[in-house]
């Protein structure tokens, strides 16, 4: 379980990758910062506003997921599992 101790929407100072979609993006990008603890361990994280609004739009759906927090990617595969599933694919 981790905690959530700030969410802010910043302007980057150097380039980060987001969270959710691993994509790096450049300085003077607005990115959300996520700083929280998990198993007293502090950690910052940044994710791009379109992947912050679905991630909290999935937390919106399932709470559950707020306290347990996203795996690195998880919008990047939630958008290849609903491509797939558009497609047909497998």
């Amino acid at each position: 379980m981790s905690d959530t101790l700030s969410l802010d929407l910043v302007v980057t100072r150097k380039p980060h990758r987001c969270w959710g979609c691993v994509e790096t993006f450049p300085k003077g990008t607005k990115m959300w910062r996520h700083v929280g603890k998990s198993d007293g361990v502090l950690f910052s994280t940044y994710a791009c506003e379109p992947c912050q609004a679905e991630m909290n739009e999935a937390c919106r759906r399932d709470p559950y997921l707020a306290d347990e927090g996203f795996d690195q990617g998880c919008v990047r595969d939630w958008r290849a599992e609903a491509e797939r599933q558009v497609g047909g694919g497998t």
